[in-house]
């Protein structure tokens, strides 16, 4: 379900007494919606009434799928609008077809309790990604330094050179935090040679740390 449908499953008792009557009577029920802090609220009244719930970003449109029957409500993303019209079949093929896409989703989500713990306190969420469209590369290494006060760097002489020919002034502001008492500066390791020693002497002038090691 999107962002706005937790809201109707605690809302309305005919939609929240169907969740509680299925997991007394031992059906295992999952629900995978996006968890805001404008729903939070919501999820945390969901969660008892359902076997499971987790969080994914992004989640566009609504569908319910058992082992034999396939539900999708005709609806746009309003919040406290039921839906007018159900989509329903209950061909195997269709249905096979939404489990999967449903496990495909369950399988990259999180639980509510880590995505509520992450919304409440503030914590920022754990995640890793490969990158490999350029500008998108660029993008995420210019945001990061944007908002450090001391980075620490291992790299071949080619990350260097990546970083001076495209970063280097923001390496420079990190800096200027380090002598106002912020951070660590920056500090790097490279395996020195003769080939490498110019773009390194014109980062040890700046006043980055650089420590040699054969990497």
């Amino acid at each position: 379900m999107n962002y706005t449908r937790p809201q109707l499953a605690v809302a309305l008792d005919p939609i929240r007494n169907a969740f509680i009557d299925a997991k007394n009577r031992g059906v295992r029920v999952r629900y995978l919606t996006e968890i805001t802090t404008e729903n939070i609220s919501f999820c945390k009244e969901l969660l008892p009434t359902v076997n499971e719930l987790s969080h994914l970003d992004g989640i566009k449109g609504n569908f319910m799928i058992s082992e034999s029957e396939y539900l999708a409500p005709a609806v746009l993303f309003e919040k406290g609008i039921v839906a007018a019209r159900i989509i329903y079949s209950n061909v195997k093929e269709l249905v096979e077809e939404h489990g999967y896409v449903f496990d495909t989703l369950w399988s990259k989500a999180i639980s509510a309790q880590q995505r509520i713990m992450e919304i409440e306190q503030g914590v920022e969420p754990i995640e890793t990604k490969v990158f490999e469209d350029k500008e998108k590369i660029f993008n995420h290494i210019q945001s990061i330094i944007e908002k450090a006060s001391e980075t620490s760097v291992v790299s071949s002489i080619g990350g260097m050179r990546l970083i001076y020919n495209n970063f280097f002034e923001e390496y420079k502001k990190i800096l200027d935090k380090q002598r106002k008492g912020q951070g660590r500066g920056v500090r790097w390791i490279i395996s020195i040679d003769k080939d490498s020693i110019d773009l390194v002497n014109r980062f040890l002038k700046e006043g980055i740390q650089i420590r040699h090691a054969k990497i």
